[in-house]
């Protein structure tokens, strides 16, 4: 639902990118389903900065109400800092001395900051979260945490539909070829798996 050419300031789409537009281009696509989708689920499906997206609107979309049937984050990260400071290429500058200045500033001048870890106590949708251990983009611990979180705040409201795949071998980009990803999907968008 995030693609890029329906987010401000990616493609060929004006503006520029915030939190908010970025979310409020969602919650647009959304909206666009949702009339067209009659009495069919609607999910949201993340993938990487697409995952803080759909953190995002999920949230929004079930303080109003109006929760997406299920929600798959694919390859997660909890915050952009912490995607920032673990992505490859910031390793040849993690040991400078001002670093961490110049990794503020980047973050204090950048609009788009997704602290998926702080939004995602407000999804209750069954939620599915797949991350590859080999992944050098974004820590597979980074996903495992979004996991621990959710699953804690739907404990305490008696559910247990917060799932997690551990893609074995799997990075960033090669998710799609986990070999039980196929089933693990049936089986939770049916119901099998909540």
């Amino acid at each position: 639902m995030a693609s890029s050419q329906l987010v401000q300031g990616y493609g060929d789409s004006s503006g520029s990118p915030t939190n908010e537009t970025v979310v409020r281009d969602a919650l647009l696509s959304w909206s666009y389903v949702k009339k067209h989708a009659g009495r069919s689920a609607v999910y949201l499906w993340g993938h990487s900065l697409g995952s803080g997206i759909a953190v995002q609107t999920s949230t929004r979309l079930c303080k109003q109400g109006v929760c997406p049937s299920r929600l798959v984050l694919e390859a997660p990260f909890t915050c952009v800092e912490d995607a920032v400071v673990t992505h490859p290429l910031s390793i040849p500058y993690r040991y400078l001395l001002h670093f961490n200045i110049v990794k503020q500033f980047f973050l204090t001048n950048w609009s788009v900051q997704f602290n998926s870890l702080a939004s995602i106590e407000g999804v209750s949708s069954p939620t599915l979260i797949v991350h590859g251990d080999q992944d050098q983009i974004i820590g597979f611990d980074q996903g495992k945490a979004l996991y621990e979180r959710l699953k804690a705040v739907h404990a305490r409201n008696g559910k247990e539909d917060v799932l997690f795949v551990h893609a074995e071998g799997h990075d960033h980009r090669s998710l799609y070829r986990f070999p039980s990803l196929p089933s693990t999907l049936s089986k939770f968008f049916s119901g099998q798996l909540s």
